[in-house]
């Protein structure tokens, strides 16, 4: 099945927009004045907005689906500057938002309170006591940013008028296979561009790790060989729909997973309303990226110009030539994301389809080259591009410079600023 044989590129760029369903969900720690976890119970009960995810003292910033790129960051802003303000005026004493993806000291796992739901959301304290059990609970503190976004209802009812399809919901879902598929394979760009995470508290590993995650020169964690990913390195299947779920339930059987959620995959396709493989049977809604930092350089931790670089990747993805995501291709997906997360972007080299090996920069300034001749020549492609060519414009130099001498102190000093 092709996208459209009727359409030029220039015509789905038109109905494309640039609009579509735009979503963030935005993960950050509630932090003590002296840069201790916060202990204290959530305190945005009752706000859908606002929850936290793995313990009780994240919380979790979550937009409905914006038209714009725009309007949903300005949506995180303002829940962020509500939720500071809020934070900053508890009866209980004053807390702020770690800035940081990787969390503040630890002195224990005790002071990791599991998210505490209750009555019929229970389930959910019991998935996160598995969670930290498996995983223990510090890796589940590293807080990132999750980029949703659905197609613009024009631009699938023309694309579908052109395909010669006759079955519309399957026309979608193959739509969002293909982009999930492309998306895979460019998770590596998108963490070179907004790595943001290379300080960390010593606190946060092992004698052991440590000393690897140093020798590593690492530009964030979360992405890294150290960060959010399961024990083994899945595969799965993009034919359809059916064959999606069916290898993600194939895991939950053979007990390598304990549901569905407990895949770590950087791309995720996701139904409408809570996600479950049961969801899937009314069709894919949206398709979500999950390896953005937050980044501590903006007062709420994401740069505008990211969030609209996202947008016109999966543009540019959406109107290249479909291809087969192999095992073999998946795991090379992985392997790049992981050696994408390097402090020394210079001397990373990435596994091609093709077998071969190509330099990130490189490879980098060619994916920037093709978005600029499909798409257009863009102030945001060339705030991105003067980040492969100019190491001091990449955001964990711009933190390594700043706050390297110490991590706490820079810590508390940023999230007190943003009360003001």
């Amino acid at each position: 099945m092709r996208i459209s044989s009727g359409l030029s590129n220039k015509e789905k760029l038109e109905l494309l927009g640039e609009s579509g369903g735009f979503g963030l969900e935005k993960e950050s720690l509630r932090v003590t004045m002296d840069g201790r976890l916060a202990q204290t119970p959530h305190p945005f009960s009752g706000d859908s907005h606002l929850d936290r995810d793995f313990c009780e003292n994240q919380v979790e910033i979550i937009t409905a689906p914006e038209k714009s790129v725009r309007s949903a960051v300005d949506c995180v802003r303002k829940y962020h500057e509500y939720v500071v303000d809020r934070l900053w005026n508890l009866d209980s004493g004053r807390e702020l938002l770690w800035p940081f993806s990787n969390p503040p000291r630890i002195s224990g796992e005790d002071e990791i309170p599991v998210a505490r739901f209750t009555g019929e959301l229970a389930e959910r304290t019991t998935y996160r006591n598995y969670l930290a059990r498996k995983y223990g609970k510090r890796k589940m503190l590293l807080s990132g940013i999750h980029f949703n976004y659905s197609y613009p209802a024009e631009f699938l009812r023309r694309t579908f008028e052109e395909s010669g399809e006759t079955d519309y919901r399957k026309f979608v879902d193959s739509l969002y296979l293909k982009l999930a598929r492309k998306a895979m394979m460019y998770s590596w760009l998108i963490v070179a561009l907004t790595a943001a995470s290379p300080l960390y508290d010593l606190s946060l590993f092992d004698e052991d790790q440590r000393s690897r995650v140093k020798g590593q020169r690492l530009a964030t964690i979360r992405s890294s060989e150290f960060g959010y990913w399961n024990d083994f390195t899945p595969t799965l299947r993009y034919e359809s729909t059916e064959a999606y779920v069916a290898s993600i339930q194939r895991y939950v059987t053979e007990g390598l997973l304990v549901s569905p959620k407990e895949l770590y995959y950087p791309v995720r396709l996701k139904p409408a309303g809570e996600y479950s493989m049961e969801g899937f049977s009314g069709g894919i809604s949206h398709i979500e990226l999950r390896s953005l930092d937050l980044n501590p350089l903006s007062s709420f931790g994401l740069m505008e110009e990211d969030a609209e670089f996202l947008r016109l990747l999966l543009f540019w993805m959406t109107l290249q030539p479909d291809f087969e995501l192999s095992e073999v291709r998946q795991k090379s997906a992985i392997h790049n994301m992981k050696k994408a997360a390097s402090l020394d972007l210079e001397k990373v080299i990435l596994r091609n389809a093709n077998g071969t090996r190509t330099g990130l920069i490189d490879k980098a300034l060619e994916v920037l080259d093709r978005m600029e001749g499909d798409l257009g020549g863009s102030e945001v492609l060339d705030f991105e591009r003067n980040k492969i060519l100019h190491r001091e414009n990449r955001y964990a130099e711009i933190i390594l410079e700043r706050y390297g001498d110490d991590f706490m102190k820079a810590g508390l000093a940023l999230a007190s600023e943003q009360h003001r």
